[in-house]
């Protein structure tokens, strides 16, 4: 392993088998050239940022980060960059709801443009519909809910979508939604491509009004106006106001000879550019590892999708292949699978990611771990089983927090002694939360409670922390209170806590909190009781 080289061009031993690398090492002018048997290209999907045609000059890093007032996806570090400023962020997939819901927190007003709509889904979801107790589901990491095996249409991945795909995706979405579709922002159509954005508070703070989404495709970018193709008003920029461009990445290939890029590309060699600039399937590979006239080359993390199990697959793949512990595919599997890619490539409309997304099995995780030579790791299994046993509700913390940031509530609050209850012993009004960073970053999310009216000496002030990385909610008797950890349970009512003498109960529909209750018994058969509804 050597450190501090780079390298500058990969081409074909003209004289038989192997690759030639020229490299250069750190304070060197010189290059050296050697002479390999096997190359692996891990250099990534997302190696460098893919920008609107123009706007290359604008987009220089430099001191904060902002030039002119437009960043890249990229150059985002944190919401203290567009602190008290009016921000616009263009794009529709991760980064772009991300970074949205993060800079709403401290932007003056955040515009996102977008050009269709998208199902904005929480990083913790729910596992699968329970008869049992739909009001306290299990609930799993994102990943694992989406990445498992599958019965499938065809032997391989099913490339090419159809209506019916569509539509059997949109019904699973809003299964997880507790069937509905209130994570879909904006429209989407059930035989139209899913467009999915990974957020946990994107679609809460778009509920609020603390983000204001406008569709459209962005034509030109000036110092005072972005233009909409299918809009004739412009958004006016003031001069404070932030771009933020989340058009996503690009491979950077420039080491590989020009004969080499043109095969991977199946493009004349003048056309390289606009083939790379295929943010969803720039290079045609067999699985996309491997090309049937380039032996002794592949790729690793030439994928496009936030599943690491599949990269990691990929390397496991390569390294049997190239030490001989596997044979390779024939040049005829290779041929079939890059001429598949060009049906993905050229497929219109595209899609967000390579995986299929639909309702699974819950018994079978598609985990790298599962295909290890030898048996899978039984401390990774195990870790695996206790995450989605979720045993203290760590899961369903998480899932609590997220579904009551920046949300409005009716409440009613009453005395009562067996059901009965006077209207002097009874309250109604509106309470919301709203969410606060800590000063520790590592200590999470603090959601603070207020409410139209003055809180009576029985009404705690709450305050919801959710702490890393445990995912613990935790309960403050006062504001300035010691924290009271929230261990969770569930029942039929949905999920039950205890603190303080208080009995919690969150109600769920699907990921969605459809009410929760605060219940306090006292002396002589009274208890008090605060309902809360969306």
């Amino acid at each position: 392993m050597r450190f501090g080289v780079r390298v500058v061009r990969v081409e074909r031993n003209p004289n038989g088998s192997g690759w030639f690398l020229q490299t250069t090492a750190a304070g060197d002018a010189s290059a050296t050239t050697r002479l390999f048997d096997f190359v692996i290209v891990a250099s990534g999907f997302f190696a460098e940022p893919s920008l609107p045609a123009g706007l290359e000059q604008r987009l220089h890093q430099a001191g904060d980060g902002l030039v002119k007032g437009v960043l890249h996806s990229s150059q985002y570090r944190g919401n203290f960059q567009v602190a008290n400023r009016r921000v616009v962020v263009v794009g529709s997939s991760l980064s772009a709801s991300e970074i949205a819901a993060d800079a709403a927190l401290t932007a003056s007003e955040l515009v996102h443009i977008a050009p269709h709509g998208f199902w904005a889904l929480p990083r913790i979801i729910v596992a699968q519909a329970s008869d049992s107790c739909p009001a306290a589901p299990d609930f799993v990491p994102l990943d694992v809910a989406f990445y498992r095996a599958v019965e499938r249409e065809t032997i391989g991945e099913v490339k090419i979508r159809t209506p019916g795909n569509w539509a059997k995706m949109s019904a699973y979405f809003e299964s997880v939604c507790g069937g509905r579709r209130q994570l879909c922002c904006g429209s989407v159509t059930t035989d139209s491509p899913q467009w999915i954005t990974i957020s946990d508070l994107y679609h809460q703070l778009l509920a609020a009004g603390k983000i204001r989404l406008v569709f459209g495709r962005v034509a030109s970018l000036s110092s005072d106006r972005l233009r909409l193709l299918n809009s004739s008003e412009p958004i006016e920029l003031g001069p404070d106001d932030v771009v933020i461009l989340c058009s996503g990445y690009r491979p950077r290939l420039h080491f590989l000879a020009p004969d080499v890029l043109a095969e991977l590309l199946q493009a004349n060699q003048g056309q390289d550019d606009r083939q790379l600039n295929d943010t969803f399937c720039p290079l045609l590979l067999h699985q996309c590892i491997l090309h049937p006239n380039l032996p002794g080359l592949a790729f690793v993390g030439m994928y496009r999708g936030p599943f690491w199990s599949v990269i990691e697959l990929q390397a496991r793949r390569v390294a049997a292949i190239f030490s001989g512990s596997e044979p390779a595919p024939s040049q005829a599997e290779m041929a079939a699978g890059v001429a598949s890619e060009l049906l993905v490539r050229d497929q219109r409309p595209s899609r967000s990611f390579r995986t299929r997304i639909c309702q699974p099995a819950f018994s079978s995780h598609l985990l790298a771990n599962a295909y290890r030579r030898g048996g899978p790791d039984p401390d990774v299994s195990a870790e695996l089983a206790a995450v989605c046993a979720d045993p203290d509700g760590s899961l369903a913390a998480s899932a609590i927090a997220r579904a009551l940031h920046s949300t409005r509530w009716q409440f009613c609050r009453r005395r009562q002694s067996d059901g009965t209850v006077t209207e002097a012993e009874k309250e109604e009004g509106t309470a919301e939360f709203f969410g606060s960073q800590d000063d520790d970053p590592g200590r999470g999310l603090t959601l603070q409670y207020r409410e139209s009216l003055p809180a009576g000496q029985w009404l705690f002030q709450l305050a919801f922390k959710e702490l890393q990385p445990a995912s613990t909610l935790s309960l403050l008797n006062k504001p300035e209170g010691l924290p009271f950890r929230l261990r969770l349970s569930r029942s039929t009512e949905g999920w039950l806590a205890e603190a303080f003498g208080w009995q919690f109960c969150f109600a769920f529909r699907g990921i969605q909190l459809e009410r929760f209750s605060l219940l306090r018994e006292e002396a002589e058969g009274y208890c008090r009781l605060a309902e809360y509804q969306p």
